[in-house]
């Protein structure tokens, strides 16, 4: 493996395990959750399928937390003092 490639190698495991090991809804009920949302008056960008509401909360919350820890240097850079 190219040297550059080997830092996304516990990456990689991990993404693996999870996909080996992560609980498998019923494709039936999948393609009748994603009928819905073609269907919808209003369909949402994007739409989430089974439980990862909680993985993706917590992911944002994270980067809420290192933007807003950030912003007042982020302000500063449009303008010059």
């Amino acid at each position: 493996m190219a040297p550059a490639l080997a830092a996304y190698e516990p990456l990689r495991n991990q993404v693996l395990t999870h996909l080996q090991t992560m609980e498998r809804g019923d494709p039936r009920a999948t393609a009748a959750a994603i009928l819905q949302v073609v269907d919808a008056k209003e369909p949402p960008l994007r739409f989430l399928v089974g439980n990862m509401l909680p993985r993706v909360a917590a992911t944002y919350e994270a980067r809420l937390k290192t933007w807003q820890a950030w912003d007042q240097l982020a302000q500063s850079a449009q303008t010059i003092a």
